[in-house]
């Protein structure tokens, strides 16, 4: 099980040079990962910063890895994954900067320091640098110096590192990127006691890997500006019993809502293009869920285990491969509810045939002129 242990900033700057914040500090363990945030200006040199190609190298032990960096506005994110030396220690980065293929320079280098991790303390610290990092908002936390203080301690509370005179404390930072609830909640929030309703910031459009892992909230309210809910995010919640994902979203990555054992019904957007590998797997008290038509690409895993799942519609127009029902093991389906499956999809003739896996128990509750219906639209069905 992998999360963000520390996310390191780099600015960029007009000049070529290279500065770092978050104290370039990362962790290494068996969960080991992390990302590196590059901040550009408007204009490197003469150019702009999308006249421009950047290549981030970091240097372990021997070797260079490399990442073509693509910017977002003028944010890139690199994610640091297993490919990266187990060595700890110091290590070069920089940057390469080119356009209309020659190369106009290399920054000032900067130092990554990877510190040795075990996995007790990695699970210790994973979320709270989630929840303190929810991506992109526009509401920031407005408090006094008492909030700051409750926060802080909450942090020292999970073995965080917050000595405000190292330059690896991360407590600055932190404390910047807190979402704009009281200081109190918070601290509920990354110690796991908090077990009520939950309001996601407006502002928010990307709730981050394992940002509500384990959580006891029994339910969050999530606002229209989220666009993306990534792998893990609500997983092995046990006191999530529905979840009602807003108009906007278009995707929801890995094992999001794995595991949550308590859950029953799950609405998705008629936004949504993508759903991850295992999003419901072992969501075991499912029982109703649709799977809007603007799905283009979904797992084959994605309902494993959902042994109650009974109440399961497909958008009008569906047009997604590999979907497979059969892995749920539940046997609520209905005939009637199977005929809306094969009516709901789209004609695929003169095209390629897609499968949709039913298994044997409900194909045997089909006439031949109820498959037919998915065959004269160049649909196998297994």
């Amino acid at each position: 099980m992998k999360g963000v242990i520390a996310i390191i900033t780099l600015f960029l700057n007009s000049n070529k040079s290279l500065t770092a914040v978050n104290h370039s500090k990362i962790y290494y363990g068996e969960n080991r990962i992390g990302e590196i945030k590059i901040v550009a200006p408007d204009t490197i040199g003469n150019k702009s910063i999308g006249e421009c190609e950047l290549t981030l190298y970091v240097l372990f032990d021997d070797y260079y890895i490399n990442y073509s960096l693509g910017f977002s506005g003028k944010t890139c994110i690199v994610p640091i994954t297993d490919d990266i030396t187990e060595a700890v220690g110091d290590h070069e980065m920089f940057i390469e900067i080119t356009a209309d293929r020659k190369v106009l320079g290399r920054t000032n280098s900067v130092n990554l320091r990877v510190y040795p991790f075990n996995n007790k303390e990695t699970e210790i610290i994973k979320r709270e640098v989630y929840i303190a990092q929810i991506e992109e908002l526009t509401e920031k936390i407005n408090s006094d110096e008492s909030d700051f203080e409750d926060i802080k301690s909450a942090l020292i509370f999970k073995n965080m590192d917050v000595d405000d005179d190292t330059p690896t404390s991360e407590y600055g930072d932190i404390i910047r990127d807190i979402p704009s609830v009281s200081a109190e909640r918070f601290a509920k929030v990354i110690d796991n006691s908090l077990t009520d309703t939950f309001e996601i910031p407006k502002g928010t459009t990307n709730i981050k890997e394992y940002a509500f892992y384990k959580s006891q909230i029994s339910e969050f309210i999530l606002p229209s500006s989220l666009r993306a809910i990534n792998a893990n995010g609500f997983s092995n919640n046990y006191s999530l019993t529905a979840m009602d994902i807003p108009e906007g979203v278009t995707y929801i990555g890995s094992s999001v809502f794995t595991n949550c054992q308590n859950m029953i019904s799950v609405h998705l957007p008629s936004t949504l293009t993508e759903l991850g590998y295992s999003v419901f797997v072992s969501c075991a008290k499912l029982k109703t869920l649709n799977i809007p038509a603007s799905v283009t690409s979904l797992s084959s895993s994605m309902l494993q285990s959902c042994y109650s799942l009974e109440n399961l519609t497909l958008g009008n127009g569906f047009n997604a491969q590999n979907l497979n029902i059969a892995q749920s093991y539940s046997q609520r389906f209905t005939t009637e509810t199977i005929v809306g499956w094969l009516n709901a999809l789209a004609d695929r003739t003169g095209l390629s045939a897609y499968t949709l896996t039913i298994g044997t128990t409900n194909l045997n509750k089909l006439t031949d002129e109820q498959k037919a219906i998915a065959t004269n639209k160049n649909w196998n069905l297994a």
